[in-house]
Order: C-alpha cells, then sequence, then structure tokens
C-alpha cells in the first residue's frame, strides 16, 4: 500500500512539473487568416529573430524607411537596445503571435501617404509582450516600422560646390534648398538618424551633430 501510494505522489509531482514551464506552451498561438497576413507575420517573425540572435546585417531589409533616408543598419542596431526589444538580445526564448490588429502611425511622407499599417502582439516564455507595428511601403511590400528610429528635415551650410557626406554616405545634391549665396549652400536632408551624426565636406573634417544641432556649416 505504501508503495502505491509513493508511486502516486510521483506521477502528481510530474504532472506538476511538467505544468511549470513557459507561458508559450500555454498560450493560443494566432494563425494568419490571409495571404496579407502571412506576410506581415513573416517580415515580423524575421526582425525578432534577428533580433533574437544579434544578426544586425542587412537589418534595413526587414525595417521601414523612407525614400532617400541616411540610415545605415547601425543606426538600427543602435536604437534596439533602447526600444522595448532590447530584453531580446540574444535571447533564446520563444516567443508566440497572439493577436494582429489595427495600428496606429501615420505618415505623411512624399512617397507614402497614410499607408496600411498592423500592430503583431507577441508573448514571449517570460510572459513579456512585444507589439511589432508593421507597415505597407509604396510597392506593396511590408516593413516593420520603428519609431524614433530617425528624425526630418536637417538643415545645414556646406561652401559653395563641396560635397557633403553624412557618416560617409554622399549627400545628393537635389537636397540643396537654397543656393543663393555666394559662399554657402543650403542643405536640407529630409532623413537623418535619430541619434549623433558625422558630417564632413569632400575630405574636410568630420564634424559630429544630432538631429537638434543648429546653424551648423561645413567648410
Amino acid at each position: 500500500m505504501k508503495k502505491l501510494l509513493g508511486i502516486a505522489m510521483l506521477i502528481v509531482l510530474a504532472i506538476g512539473v511538467t505544468g511549470c514551464g513557459g507561458s508559450s506552451s500555454d498560450t493560443e498561438e494566432y494563425v494568419p487568416q490571409n495571404k496579407q497576413e502571412q506576410q506581415e507575420k513573416k517580415v515580423a517573425d524575421r526582425f525578432l529573430n534577428k533580433i533574437k540572435k544579434e544578426d544586425y546585417e542587412d537589418l534595413k531589409s526587414c525595417v521601414y524607411l523612407p525614400d532617400g533616408a541616411l540610415i545605415t543598419d547601425a543606426d538600427i542596431k543602435w536604437l534596439i537596445p533602447r526600444s522595448d526589444y532590447g530584453d531580446l538580445i540574444g535571447n533564446k526564448m520563444q516567443v508566440v503571435l497572439t493577436e494582429i490588429g489595427d495600428g496606429n502611425v501615420t505618415l505623411n511622407e512624399d512617397d507614402n501617404i497614410d499607408p496600411s499599417c498592423f500592430t503583431l502582439k507577441y508573448i514571449g516564455e517570460n510572459e513579456a509582450e512585444y507589439d511589432v507595428t508593421v507597415i505597407q511601403d509604396k510597392k506593396n511590400d511590408w516593413y516593420v516600422y520603428l519609431d524614433g528610429l530617425y528624425s526630418t528635415d536637417f538643415t545645414c551650410y556646406v561652401k559653395k560646390g563641396a560635397i557633403l557626406y553624412l557618416n560617409d554616405m554622399e549627400v545628393p545634391m537635389d537636397y540643396i534648398t537654397d543656393d543663393e549665396d555666394k559662399d554657402y549652400d543650403e542643405y536640407t536632408i529630409p532623413y537623418v538618424p535619430n541619434r549623433e551624426f558625422k558630417l564632413r565636406a569632400d575630405k574636410g573634417e568630420e564634424i559630429a551633430v544630432t538631429p537638434n544641432s543648429s546653424d551648423v556649416t561645413i567648410e
């Protein structure tokens, strides 16, 4: 009798242990209902997996950027630890999609005005929630939207005729908004990193600025 009682207790303990796993085993996974939702989930999953694996190469391929944005993978990598996804960096835990609903991003860009926008809700094994917002570009492709990645309409003054570089990327001369001054051209760069970046003219010295810097002049 004691032997049977002991076996019964072991069974109860085993059931209790298997029932104490992460929330992913108890969470009902949302299944995309159509091709569009499948595309949204595909890009969101890819983005989250890159963060979990610390794979920052080609992050731009799954993150939304306006046409002409002078943003690099390094800028996106810089933002991730400062976002709601920071605790996913290098974390192998499973995250489960639980819902797809309407997003709340309003854009008024020349190349993408009021795009379709949805929010995908994920839950991790640690019961933390992760919202991934995706928006559609003008080619109807889906990308993850990262709030705070870029700032708009940065103005600076560059010595007349010089080529301007931002973090070693050539700034198009199309961004010259005023060339009436005999010594300097005024540039208005539509999208710059929302962090410190470097500017230089031709082979001149670099200067470090932020999106909030004013009266920036590059010789």
